[in-house]
């Protein structure tokens, strides 16, 4: 059902309030275009976790709770939600666990309330509750309400509404930005070179004359960093390192690396075959053990003046 509208989970990074995710990355996944996100240890344990978490908010509330497991389909189909469970009268609740207490301290984060609101819109409840299980540095229960906001929901309809028709549908990527997902798009869109070089359109030119001017500010950034962390070494000298208030720098040697040069153990090893008379064909032996991993294609820029420019 994921495939079939934008969900509680999606609306935050279309909306860009998601720290780990963006709209292209949402869009790259309702296409089909990647798959979705990988589990991990934290969606393991906050999925087992969840019965535990909404065990306790009824025990502190006091209000029936109805868990949910199932996709919910808002009044136009494309909205859709899984939220955690209906309390009664007119809410809900998402379990939540955490290992990072400080993203809380001013409550819920707004991805978690974006979220939220998105499942008041879902469901027409009036408030929704987040009951936080944080597991470090010590274990401490907290629940937090969130009141319906109407401006908020219709602010986040009409951006899921824009996204999945303007961009999921008629499968037109929303604006690229500097982010891992738009150069995963650009990498899996364009894998490959299949043309000639072209004639750079009107926006080319003040893209590259920005893109020239970050390196060159990069690099004058890079100096200063090298310059800094030069004089630091040579305040730790033969030490292992310095500490000051509210700081520590370390410049220890790592362990070593040890590795095999694959490629000339076979070759000696096919002269030791051959010189003890042994036959072995040496291309078809290596040709099974042999694949071509595709070259990925390189961006570089090379900048010059009018005067040395090549129409």
């Amino acid at each position: 059902m994921r495939s079939k509208g934008i969900g509680g989970t999606d609306i935050a990074a279309i909306v860009g309030l998601n720290p780990w995710r963006g709209p292209i990355d949402v869009y790259m996944e309702k296409i089909g275009l990647t798959e979705p996100e990988p589990d991990n240890e934290a969606k393991y344990w906050g999925r087992e976790l969840e019965a535990a978490v909404l065990r306790r908010y009824a025990k502190e509330t006091g209000l029936p709770v109805y868990t949910n497991s199932e996709v919910m389909v808002g009044e136009e189909e494309w909205i859709l939600g899984t939220p955690d469970a209906l309390v009664e009268p007119k809410g809900g609740v998402d379990a939540k666990t955490t290992g990072r207490p400080d993203d809380w301290a001013d409550g819920p984060p707004d991805y978690v309330s974006c979220q939220c609101h998105w499942y008041m819109g879902l469901t027409g409840a009036q408030w929704w509750d987040v009951a936080l299980l944080i597991l470090s540095p010590r274990r401490e229960f907290k629940i937090f309400r969130i009141e319906r906001d109407q401006e908020v929901i219709d602010e986040l309809v009409r951006a899921g509404r824009d996204f999945w028709f303007n961009h999921v549908l008629p499968q037109a990527p929303p604006p690229l930005d500097g982010s891992t997902g738009a150069s995963e798009y650009l990498k899996l869109t364009y894998p490959r070179d299949l043309a000639d070089v072209i004639a750079a359109p009107p926006e080319a030119q003040g893209l590259v004359e920005e893109l020239v001017h970050c390196r060159e500010m990069l690099l004058e950034f890079e100096t200063a960093k090298a310059h800094y962390e030069n004089q630091l070494k040579a305040l730790i000298g033969d030490a292992a390192g310095l500490v000051g208030q509210g700081w520590k720098i370390t410049w220890k040697k790592s362990k070593d690396l040890v590795f095999v040069d694959w490629q000339q153990a076979y070759m000696d090893l096919c002269a030791y075959v051959h010189d003890k008379g042994l036959l072995i064909n040496d291309e078809e032996f290596s040709g099974k053990h042999t694949a071509i991993k595709p070259g990925p294609r390189v961006f570089r820029v090379a900048a010059f003046s009018e005067a040395q420019a090549v129409i």
